[in-house]
């Protein structure tokens, strides 16, 4: 492994900005930002068009889609650390009427780790009141629509709901808006201009922040280096006692396979190897974070036009050290169904948003039907090809929105709930 030492002057803006210029010819990446840490030295860079270097990282700005949530995820731990309280205690219950008990048993950490049991697959952005703060009352009722996936610490399963019901917290103890709150107690004391997009125009004012997708906010790639380097350094932040080595042994496993995640930690995503970080898709392109407490190292690349991976394993070529990589697991192509075993996997797994239903083909395979259940259409038909723990990819590949499944938690004779390396659907 390389060590820290042989890649400090990365962070030297003119050597980077050169790293760039000579890894893309001129004219095939329209933007690209890149933020690196080492140790206590930090840098960001850009290239927009003609400009290029460190007032390009400043003026290149983009919204941060689920990255958000990494900031929403700050200040609640920068609550919980002021008042002296721990991520596993309960919440408090904020929303009044018979919506409101759904929060009932969920802690603080649930709501970060997406293992609240509550099926937000319909909850998306934040709905707000005309003061600017979250609608608590309809996120509670959108919430309560639909029976809960699974008992509270239960499963990891990803979604909005629990970065939204956390802001709302928030609110209800600072009694301000959400955006108020992450400028006052983050943004601010970061030295970082909240800016928003309306119209197509940044703005200092007049924008809402959404706890889960960011909203109308945008930050440069040399804002995240901030946010990032306080990660590494506040004692307030999620990985401040990262030096006593325990983080990675309270990383929350996820159900089933991932291609490159392993499990999350209080809203970071955890990829082994002692990263952390999460990914975002936004309008003009993708961003990538990435952040290893121990070693004191942290990377952001936002592209609008190539993978983020893909740039990042170009500019730093193999010299970054211990950035895990794709795991996929074994095919078993001859594998056949035994029809008295069929019944273990046959039947339909849902959520509000989604129903998928497993069916034998009656020659020893399985296929699968994926139905949108806000529309009622069918969304895809695929063979499953088997691979091993349970997993089966879609054949052909329909979608991104469903890639794999995975069955999990055999209850008696049948799989109780499907992985979708996302999402848990309960069987129906």
């Amino acid at each position: 492994m390389t060590s820290r030492g042989d890649i400090t002057h990365w962070t030297d803006p003119e050597w980077l900005v050169a790293r760039l210029r000579g890894t893309f010819a001129s004219g095939k990446l329209e933007k690209l930002a890149v933020g690196l840490i080492v140790g206590q030295r930090s840098c960001s860079v850009a290239l927009e068009g003609m400009s290029a270097g460190i007032d390009a990282a400043q003026t290149l700005r983009f919204p941060l889609g689920c990255i958000a949530k990494l900031l929403t995820g700050a200040l609640l731990q920068r609550w919980v650390r002021a008042e002296r309280m721990s991520v596993d205690v309960a919440v408090p219950r904020i929303c009044a009427g018979p919506d409101g008990r759904l929060m009932e048993g969920i802690t603080v950490r649930q709501l970060l780790e997406h293992s609240h049991g509550l099926d937000d697959s319909t909850v998306g952005r934040a709905e707000l009141r005309r003061d600017g703060s979250i609608d608590i009352e309809a996120l509670c009722e959108s919430l309560g629509a639909a029976p809960a996936v699974a008992d509270p610490g239960r499963f990891y399963s990803y979604g909005s709901a629990g970065f939204l019901l956390g802001a709302a917290i928030l609110e209800a103890v600072y009694g301000s808006s959400f955006a108020e709150i992450m400028a006052v107690h983050l943004l601010e004391p970061l030295g970082i201009v909240a800016l928003f997009a309306e119209a197509g125009v940044a703005q200092r004012l007049g924008g809402a922040v959404c706890p889960s997708t960011g909203g109308a906010l945008t930050l440069s790639v040399g804002d995240l280096v901030r946010f990032l380097n306080y990660q590494l350094h506040d004692r307030t932040s999620v990985f401040a006692d990262a030096h006593t080595g325990t983080i990675c042994r309270h990383v929350r496993a996820l159900p089933g396979w991932h291609s490159t995640e392993r499990g999350i930690y209080l809203g970071w995503k955890y990829y082994g190897e002692g990263w952390f970080g999460h990914a975002s898709e936004v309008p003009d392109g993708l961003m990538l974070v990435r952040l290893n407490p121990g070693l004191r190292m942290g990377v952001i690349v936002f592209s609008g036009r190539h993978p983020p991976a893909t740039v990042a394993s170009s500019i730093f070529r193999n010299g970054f050290p211990s950035l895990p990589r794709m795991q996929m697991p074994q095919l078993h192509r001859e594998w056949r169904i035994e029809r008295s075993e069929a019944s273990r996997f046959t039947g339909t797994y849902a959520n509000r948003a989604s129903a998928v239903t497993i069916e034998g083909d009656g020659n020893g395979k399985l296929q699968l039907r994926l139905v949108d259940r806000m529309t009622m259409r069918e969304a895809c038909t695929a063979s499953l090809l088997p691979a091993e723990d349970r997993i089966f990819f879609l054949q052909p590949s329909a979608t991104d929105r469903l890639p794999f499944v995975q069955f999990i938690e055999l209850n008696g004779s049948r799989f109780g709930y499907l992985w979708t390396g996302s999402q848990v659907l309960k069987r129906v």
